[in-house]
């Protein structure tokens, strides 16, 4: 019986938490920045440490779906994809700064 070989799946999958894919934008600069403090402000108000990790989690995929898309997508235009880029370090930055907070609070390093 041959073996089957895994198929790989990717980033780009439907929304496993709705509410955060509903504050996550790729539209604009203004509104990534806008959906960068929104997620800011829901971590800061998490009370657990499973709903900070989630929405950590989130805005790490959403910079990485950003860079991914600003690097290789086929149709983006040299301004589209400057666009993409920084929309991507937009959620990057958040993201540095969500994973130095979690860290700090529950591994005690700075």
């Amino acid at each position: 019986r041959p073996r089957r070989v895994p198929r790989r799946i990717g980033m780009f999958l439907p929304a496993r938490h709705r509410y955060l894919s509903e504050i996550v934008t790729f539209r604009s600069i203004t509104g990534a920045r806008e959906a960068a403090r929104r997620l800011r402000r829901l971590y800061d108000e998490a009370k657990t440490r499973q709903k900070k990790l989630t929405i950590l989690r989130a805005v790490v995929l959403a910079a990485n779906r950003a860079e991914v898309a600003a690097k290789r997508h086929p149709s983006f235009s040299s301004e589209v994809r400057r666009r993409w880029a920084k929309i991507a370090q937009i959620y990057r930055r958040l993201a540095e700064e969500l994973k130095h907070k979690y860290r700090r609070e529950y591994y005690g390093m700075d």
